[in-house]
């Protein structure tokens, strides 16, 4: 198990290393219902908070309800309210708190409420996954006790796959007893039929 764990530390921190990350073009605009235009990257939307990274800011957090419109000609996968999965780009909407979802064949109009979540879908494997993860220890001198946590999700996402590894593992030592350890791992694989089904 410690091995495993190595080696997905390893595996991350290529993954944070590597040249993709650096060079990323903040493309996306998002529009605030005060006018302001912020260019930046769109990361992602989780039930009304979007984490939107800029040059000099860094990542920063968002209300959905503090945006007028968004503008981007990425492809994403979002999740609507009454549960529709759509792939889209975006554009913008002169009407505030709507955007337009751009399809293949399709440009449908929308409330910025109405969108649930927002995951890109990125061009190559690298800009595809994403994840975290954590270390942490601690000792207590006054019961000789040492606790060691690590945790990590790691995820992968195109228009019909969507692969999830998360796991949790920790470990209890004490000098003059047993020790113990308690570890979880989950894999999770999904896939979109034909149609989209």
């Amino acid at each position: 198990m410690k091995r495993t764990l190595i080696l997905v530390f390893l595996f991350y921190v290529a993954r944070c290393l590597a040249p993709g990350n650096v060079v990323a073009q903040k493309t996306d605009t998002i529009v605030h219902i005060n006018g302001n235009v912020l260019t930046g990257d769109l990361r992602k939307m989780d039930y009304g908070v979007v984490s939107w990274k800029m040059d000099g800011m860094g990542t920063i957090s968002m209300e959905e309800v503090k945006i007028k419109t968004i503008i981007s000609n990425k492809e994403f996968e979002i999740k609507m309210r009454n549960g529709d999965i759509i792939f889209c780009s975006f554009d913008a909407s002169k009407v505030a708190g709507k955007v337009y979802i751009v399809m293949e064949n399709e440009r449908r109009l929308v409330n910025v409420n109405d969108i649930v979540e927002i995951y890109p879908i990125k061009g190559n494997f690298w800009r595809r996954t994403s994840g975290d993860f954590s270390f942490g220890g601690n000792y207590s001198k006054g019961s000789n006790i040492t606790t060691l946590s690590s945790s990590g999700d790691l995820l992968y996402r195109k228009k019909s796959i969507y692969f999830n590894l998360s796991w949790n593992n920790n470990s209890t030592y004490q000098s003059d007893s047993l020790s113990s350890s308690n570890g979880m791992v989950s894999l999770a694989w999904q896939r979109k039929f034909k149609n989209n089904w």
